[in-house]
């Protein structure tokens, strides 16, 4: 296989309950999916880009669930597997502050035993133009850090580019976790990183991530719903967010990076590549879901092509 971006990690079954509306007894639960990674290839598919993602599912229901959701939405899982172990779980809980917190069961998971020597297997059945992964999968496992070193660091994947969403997870995180976040993040050509979490992760100030995370060709910084900047070839270009409906606000930083890599596909400048990323984002803020509702993608999704040169994953 060979499609334009490669998304790889951990997928899991979702239990939601209604927008506002907390967990308790009686509580009418939405069964849905959810994962950073695929979060972010079906929102290329839905902006038209060839993708495509790889994870571990458990041989069991909800792992039916994943395959089959992402499968409906166009999403090549070609590569996918499945193991006898469980399908993570997630379920949406509602805090007194009215922001919406997950609840992860993913420990023992099928996806949480994937490794280098899967990462070596996956590299020799595919050969994508860009790769994309998370923070996450180092944060489930020392078998996912291993994983994403293989991926990130190590290059199994060759001249392909890579794309490093950092996804700190507080829930999941250990006292190896910023280390480990940095030295994936440093060895990246592109990053994606919020400033409050660079502030949680490592302490850094918005104005220092530049020189705390140097090594990516692409720096993309977001400062929640007000702008976001991107330090690269192009100098330094910021652009601001436009207004907002939010309803949930998970999988919103997964869009966006889809919008960023659909637009750097289509040879579109810095100030569009951010401005299609807070345009998909928003889709997803205004959605009860972790991506946009599947009607709404496909009346906005036209076939993207690579336009003039590709970008050189080493040129930094």
């Amino acid at each position: 296989m060979s499609p334009d971006v490669l998304c790889l990690g951990e997928t899991m079954a979702l239990l939601a309950p209604s927008p506002g509306e907390p967990l308790q007894p009686g509580s009418a639960l939405t069964l849905g999916v959810g994962g950073a990674e695929s979060n972010t290839a079906v929102a290329l598919r839905g902006a038209g880009v060839d993708a495509a993602w790889a994870g571990l599912l458990g041989d069991d229901p909800l792992g039916d669930v994943v395959a089959g959701f992402l499968a409906a939405r166009d999403v090549d899982i070609s590569l996918h597997e499945r193991r006898p172990l469980p399908t993570g779980l997630y379920v949406k809980a509602t805090g007194p502050d009215g922001m919406v917190r997950p609840l992860y069961y993913r420990r023992g998971s099928a996806g949480s035993t994937m490794d280098a020597a899967l990462a070596r297997r996956w590299a020799q059945a595919a050969t994508p133009r860009i790769v994309h992964v998370s923070g996450i999968t180092a944060q489930i496992s020392e078998a996912g850090a291993q994983f994403l070193h293989a991926v990130c660091v190590d290059r199994v994947f060759g001249e392909a580019l890579l794309s490093f969403d950092v996804n700190h997870r507080p829930a999941l995180a250990g006292p190896a976790t910023p280390g480990t976040l940095r030295h994936l993040a440093r060895a990246s050509d592109v990053v994606f990183v919020g400033a409050d979490e660079a502030q949680t992760t490592w302490g850094v100030a918005a104005d220092d991530i530049p020189r705390h995370l140097s090594g990516p060709r692409h720096l993309v910084v977001k400062d929640a719903g007000a702008d976001a900047s991107e330090y690269g070839p192009d100098g330094t270009v910021r652009v601001t967010a436009g207004p907002a409906t939010i309803v949930d606000a998970v999988g919103a930083g997964d869009a966006f990076a889809a919008g960023w890599l659909a637009a750097l596909i289509a040879g579109t400048d810095a100030a569009g590549r951010l401005s299609e990323g807070h345009r998909q984002a928003a889709r997803v803020l205004a959605s009860a879901g972790d991506v946009a509702p599947a009607a709404e993608r496909a009346a906005t999704g036209a076939s993207v092509q690579w336009c003039g040169e590709r970008p050189s994953p080493h040129a930094r």
